[in-house]
């Protein structure tokens, strides 16, 4: 009998199970996924894999020449082309031969030393239990008691599922560790995940299939997500970069609003620099979330797209040499103002600007149009290939950062000179020499030598990450929150704030008392005027009757004046004693 493996559920011979596996290496690990399965249709084929236009016919037999493999393991290598010569957009990564290479290597590993030996062995034990099934049934009349050893245990056949291999398992949950080719990518080979694959074995000696048209054999590749130590080096850099971001912008803001701060030079300086700091953090923030934590930029990333190359051209080239640069505007302009002779105050900033922002600007288009020419693969994340286009970015670095380093060496220097004049402060002198040369090196990015060394080790990558990202933190903190003329800045704006609300608080309270006393008054002039017209409505009334009353009250008191005495003319006698007659007017009564 000749030797077979299984693959998914079909028991197939030796050459035809490495062709058809290998084929399904190509496929699930680089073309399950968008863009390809919206531009492509595949097949399996014998001879390799079939790739074909979403509007043409994929068949095999009418399109043997465009499938493809690796020779090694092709059917007929003569049918089917090498893997190598696949063109496809996007483009595949450079390194995906060697990717598939290991998986095609691991099926024909799985054939030859578990698949072919479970299937000898399990066509082997078959015979033996049948031929004892029989022995017993033509035995059944006489007096043997033997019984069929394990005749009614069943078990799953070894398998190999497309990327992972399988032996013969008793019924229930099978875990492998997950293989590190599913990746797709060179890089992850050392970043192997921690999780493992699972497969079921159900009770009836079969494997759990997934509910499909075709009914496949299913296994859960859901635990091999990202390693352990390369997820603990991403959160620790979105920490430190988040940390650097919080502290960064109410720095910035203090700068702003404060002009006695932001009229100084020495204060402009460290305002760039926090801003390039704080941009650097920013788009290693957006970069993470829409690049590389699962997200919908996956698919651009994959397909080397134009927006995720500038993205990370900018956070990765750009503004890391704006940084640069304005660590070194730090270090000379410390340098002038400890060791030149001239003032510094009345410097102007924009030559500072224009090199700061502008040469790392020319120094990252010639980058970018180097690397598009030589060099244009996945999306330009890590370092070219070619050594010489890097150092158009390592040597400006490099450069700014032995300058800081001369510079420090020198400003150190000079203190040390400067602290042997007042010998009697010597101690404290020192001290404070101590703590202003520890203060500048984050500023001027001494601590990067720290990591100037590259290791391979995960400890290396979690430290160099968390450096990285928490120097605008270290920034803003020395040159900001610990500036005593910050401080007193601030204070100053503090109570100045305070006093105004007191001020305007106290103001809504006149306001307030004024509004109420206003409408007291309105209220009081109204119950006057109330009284004034019941007062007067009253009086109105009781006119007439007071009229009559004291007419007849007169005439009662004077019974014996006549009428015509009574209306007799008056006379008045005037200061000389003259009497004059007045005339007689008829009074008329309005009431």
């Amino acid at each position: 009998m000749s030797e077979t493996c299984r693959l998914s559920g079909q028991f197939l011979p030796t050459a035809l199970f490495r062709s058809i596996a290998c084929a399904q290496c190509l496929l699930y690990i680089y073309f399950i996924v968008p863009p390809y399965t919206n531009q492509y249709k595949f097949n399996i084929c014998p001879t390799g894999l079939l790739i074909c236009n979403t509007t043409g016919n994929c068949n095999c037999q009418d399109n043997l020449n465009n499938t493809y493999n690796i020779p090694a393991y092709a059917l007929n290598s003569t049918i089917s082309q090498s893997i190598a010569n696949i063109k496809i957009k996007p483009d595949l990564p450079p390194d995906f031969y060697y990717v598939t290479d290991q998986c095609c290597e691991a099926a024909a590993l799985c054939c030859s030393e578990v698949l072919s030996k479970d299937s000898k062995q399990h066509h082997k034990k078959l015979k033996m239990m049948r031929s004892e099934k029989n022995a017993l049934v033509s035995d059944a009349g006489g007096k043997s008691t033997q019984q069929p050893s394990n005749f009614g245990q069943k078990t799953c056949p070894a398998t190999w599922d497309g990327w992972q291999c399988f032996e013969r398992s008793s019924p229930g949950i099978i875990t492998a560790a997950c293989p590190r080719y599913i990746y797709g990518i060179q890089s992850h080979s050392n970043t192997l995940s921690t999780g493992q694959a699972k497969k079921q074995c159900k009770s009836d000696g079969t494997w759990y299939k997934f509910e499909t048209k075709d009914m496949s054999e299913w296994t859960d590749y859901s635990g091999c997500e990202m390693a352990q130590p390369l997820k603990i080096r991403t959160y620790i850099g979105v920490i430190a970069n988040l940390i650097t971001v919080i502290s960064i912008v109410p720095a910035l803001i203090i700068l702003s609003i404060h002009n006695s701060l932001n009229n100084q030079f020495v204060f402009r300086l460290h305002k760039n620099l926090l801003l390039s700091l704080l941009l650097v953090s920013l788009c290693y923030l957006f970069n993470y979330t829409f690049f590389i934590n699962q997200s919908v930029g996956d698919e651009f990333m994959f397909a080397n797209h134009v927006s995720c190359r500038l993205l990370f051209t900018l956070q990765l080239r750009y503004f890391r040499l704006v940084t640069f640069a304005w660590m070194l505007a730090e270090g000379v302009y410390l340098f002038r103002l400890l060791i030149c002779t001239f003032g510094t105050e009345s410097e102007r900033l924009l030559p500072y600007s224009i090199l700061c922002w502008g040469f790392p600007m020319i120094v990252t288009i010639c980058y970018a149009i180097l690397r598009q020419m030589f060099d244009n693969k996945k999306c330009w994340v890590e370092a070219s290939k070619h050594s010489l286009i890097e150092w158009t970015l390592v040597v400006p670095c490099l450069l700014a950062l032995f300058i800081n380093i001369f510079l420090m060496g020198y400003i150190m220097f000079a203190l040390y000179k400067k602290l042997r004049y007042n010998p009697q402060l010597e101690p404290v002198q020192y001290a404070k020499a101590a703590k202003a040369v520890t203060t500048l090196v984050p500023v001027f990015g001494i601590h990067l030598l720290l990591t100037a060394y590259v290791s391979e080790t995960e400890i290396y990558a979690i430290f160099s990450r968390a450096l990285d990202g928490i120097q605008g933190f270290l920034v803003a903190l020395i040159v900001i929150y610990t500036n005593k003329q910050v401080i007193e800045c601030s204070r100053k704006w503090l109570n100045q704030l305070m006093e105004q609300r007191k001020l305007r608080r106290q103001s809504e309270d006149n306001r307030l008392h004024f509004k109420r006393s206003i409408e007291h008054s309105f209220a009081s002039l109204g119950d006057v005027g109330h009284r004034i017209n019941n007062n007067t409505s009253e009086t109105q009334k009781l006119k007439p009757l007071m009229s009559h009353d004291s007419e007849e009250h007169d005439e009662s008191e004077n019974p014996n004046v006549d009428s015509g005495a009574a209306s007799s003319p008056p006379m008045v006698t005037s200061i000389e004693g003259v009497t004059t007659l007045m005339p007689q007017t008829r009074s008329v009564n309005f009431v």
